[in-house]
């Protein structure tokens, strides 16, 4: 999302990749069920048992749903 402090090797960063981390990806859609049109895609981060949240993604191509 263009921070290049957010993610890497180091204390230096928001999220170090030197240590274990959970990643939690949200798949939001527009009526709140399985089958709705995908609205929104939410990244959560956990280390150390901080919740570290990811810039929200407002806009992507449909392209790469396809499967």
């Amino acid at each position: 999302m263009g921070d290049k402090t957010f993610y890497g090797p180091g204390a230096n960063y928001k999220i170090d990749t030197t240590k274990p981390l959970t990643v939690i990806t949200q798949f939001i859609t527009s009526d709140g069920t399985d089958n709705g049109d995908l609205i929104e895609m939410r990244r959560v981060y956990v280390q150390n048992g901080v919740k570290i949240q990811n810039s929200k993604v407002k806009s992507f191509p449909y392209s790469f749903l396809i499967f």
